[in-house]
């Protein structure tokens, strides 16, 4: 068996970030932080719910991912983008909220080592994120986001 760290994962749940209304994008203050223990390479889901409490306005979203500290609820957008800008053309009255699924693959992040006495060196800690906006009006809000990372 080799010596050395073993990949990890951790999942997170964002229960009810303060939406905003704004066609640029801002961050939901997940607060979702990684350390890469092995391969520096992890996939990332992202699942909840998204509305835009105006009928037949849309919202668009994406992960995204950095390091330093956190991004809080509402701030800029910041980071990398992870994986695809997903988005909902229009909501209808009876679909204020629809079901969030968001995926992607990041890879190059630095791991923990094993240094030349058999110490373990930390990684470098990563924060993950959702960015979202509105398509063409309304305010737009993530409920029960929850993020989970996994390194593979």
């Amino acid at each position: 068996m080799p010596y050395g760290p073993v990949p990890g994962y951790t999942t997170s749940t964002t229960a009810a970030p303060t939406g905003r209304s704004s066609a640029t994008f801002v961050m939901t203050g997940c607060n979702t932080t990684f350390t890469p223990q092995a391969t520096g390479r992890v996939l990332v889901l992202c699942t909840g719910y998204i509305g835009n409490g105006t009928t037949t306005d849309g919202m668009s979203w994406k992960i995204m991912y950095g390091t330093g500290a956190a991004p809080a609820n509402n701030d800029a957008v910041s980071g990398t983008i992870c994986g695809a800008v997903c988005s909902m053309a229009s909501v209808v009255t009876s679909c204020l909220q629809v079901p969030l699924i968001s995926q992607g693959i990041v890879t190059g992040l630095v791991p923990a080592t094993i240094s030349a006495k058999g110490d373990t060196v930390a990684g470098t800690t990563y924060w993950f994120d959702l960015a979202f906006s509105y398509i063409t009006g309304g305010t737009v809000t993530p409920v029960q986001v929850v993020l989970t990372i996994i390194e593979f």
